[in-house]
């Protein structure tokens, strides 16, 4: 593939072609799926540069994380920076390895050949939040989010509670996508706002691939309106929304971070309080049948205020 590499350090006149995902503007061309693009004029943040290459060779790391994702072995290394890590580096098990250069906001990419066809599952459903978040640009939540009537709904829980299927059955009431897994979500002018994710919707979840591209999927940043924090039930049960004390949402909040970094423990502690203590978080008791789901939505449309549930959403 042929990859640009970002003059960072002068300007141009000349509008460049970006392709956006998590709130970042991204050069093109880069090994991604289809995302929402445009003509960035140098305004804003520098467009993220995705390259083919390591970053960087010989340096000895700070620091050694280990985890799993897609049943693979994860290994995270931090380099450089006093206090914090500036670079870092994801080993994929079987599939090769992510460089993150925050100064130069950049990602360097060693994957071999056989591998191509799932670089773009890999970026776009993992580097780019992980590498985005651990630099303060947002904080992540392990969450699906539709925009209904204007507003973010999110619905909070681990892998297989039914996150993508809530999505999924709001998407088909006419209510836009926002992300179905990993909710970026920032506090800009006094108001959480939930940035789109990507326009990929996955209830199939087969392994490596982003799933279905849905069209009407949010654009610009979404303000926040409220958290479900899902909780199955029997299928012969009926659905019940009820608050969340303040303590507790705030427990959940934090349990249900996607990504967690030493050096932005305090900050993202201190923004889940005051985010748990700004919007309600609901528990949304969901019943193992797939029939209910339209009660369940009727629920979550009385919890936002909002007029009659309706095909377009309103």
């Amino acid at each position: 593939m042929n990859l640009v590499v970002a003059n960072l350090c002068g300007r141009s006149d000349a509008a460049e072609r970006v392709a956006y995902a998590y709130g970042a503007p991204i050069r093109l061309p880069a090994p991604l799926p289809f995302l929402p693009s445009g003509r960035w004029r140098g305004l804003g943040q520098h467009p993220l540069v995705i390259r083919e290459g390591a970053l960087w060779d010989g340096e000895a790391p700070l620091e050694h994380w280990e985890g799993r994702i897609q049943g693979r072995r994860i290994d995270l290394y931090g380099y450089g920076g006093e206090g914090r890590p500036r670079k870092l580096r994801m080993e994929v098990e079987g599939r090769g390895m992510f460089d993150w250069d925050e100064a130069f906001r950049r990602i360097g990419w060693a994957v071999r050949r056989e591998h191509h066809p799932v670089l773009p599952y890999w970026l776009t459903a993992h580097i780019l939040p992980l590498f985005l978040s651990s630099s303060g640009a947002f904080r992540l939540l392990h969450a699906g989010c539709v925009e209904v009537g204007g507003r973010g709904v999110a619905f909070l829980g681990g892998s297989g509670i039914g996150k993508t299927t809530l999505t999924g059955f709001g998407i088909g009431l006419g209510h836009r996508l926002v992300c179905d897994d990993k909710l970026p979500i920032v506090h800009w002018g006094g108001v959480w706002q939930a940035l789109p994710a990507h326009p990929y919707h996955r209830p199939e979840r087969l392994p490596e691939s982003l799933g279905r591209r849905i069209e009407a999927s949010a654009k610009e940043p979404v303000p926040m309106a409220l958290f479900c924090l899902l909780d199955p039930v029997p299928g012969s049960s009926s659905p019940r929304i009820r608050p969340v004390p303040l303590r507790e949402a705030f427990l959940q909040l934090c349990a249900h971070r996607s990504a967690r970094f030493r050096w932005r423990e305090k900050a993202d502690l201190d923004g889940l309080a005051r985010l748990a203590g700004d919007l309600p978080v609901f528990r949304l008791e969901v019943p193992r049948d797939r029939s209910k789901l339209g009660e369940v939505w009727e629920l979550i449309r009385r919890s936002l205020g909002a007029g009659a549930l309706s095909e377009d959403g309103g």
